[in-house]
């Protein structure tokens, strides 16, 4: 494989990371304040505003493309050991991410956005918040992680030019 060819496959990796990272934090500092702030009606409207689509439409469509501009990059740095190692343990801490968001996340969501989350107890609803707002943080400080070590890989990449 040509150099041209790697330095596509590592960039276009590289952009892919990045804008679902950008995703990420949108959904955090421009949906979540609006989900929470008067609860149970705020959960309600977006319940009602999310009839078509959700930021999970946007996640769900971008993650099967990492998976093959993840290959790609481990095609086009197969030759390097610590590169391999880099962009395969940032790519192993993305998969912690969406691991994460589908067995602990989305049943939270599930919930806050039912039909019925007027009827939620106070308490319940606190519960529910709480341990939403919790997990999102560890998930993006997972997604940080994930995104300082590929910037590492990629940089480490146009030192050694394969």
């Amino acid at each position: 494989m040509n150099r041209h060819m790697r330095r596509f496959f590592i960039w276009s990796h590289t952009a892919w990371s990045l804008t679902f990272f950008g995703g990420m934090v949108f959904t955090i500092v421009t949906q979540y304040p609006n989900w929470f702030h008067d609860l149970p009606r705020s959960l309600e409207t977006t319940h009602a505003f999310y009839a078509a689509a959700t930021p999970g439409t946007f996640f769900q469509l971008l993650a099967p493309i990492g998976l093959v501009t993840f290959t790609l990059v481990m095609v086009a740095v197969w030759k390097s050991p610590r590169l391999r190692v880099l962009y395969a343990s940032s790519y192993l801490l993305f998969l912690v991410v969406g691991v994460g968001t589908f067995a602990l996340v989305y049943p939270i969501l599930g919930e806050l956005v039912s039909p019925g989350v007027a009827n939620l107890e106070p308490a319940r609803l606190s519960e529910l918040v709480s341990r939403f707002k919790l997990l999102d943080g560890l998930r993006l400080v997972v997604a940080i992680a994930s995104n300082v070590i590929l910037i590492a890989a990629t940089s480490a990449y146009h030192w050694e030019e394969l």
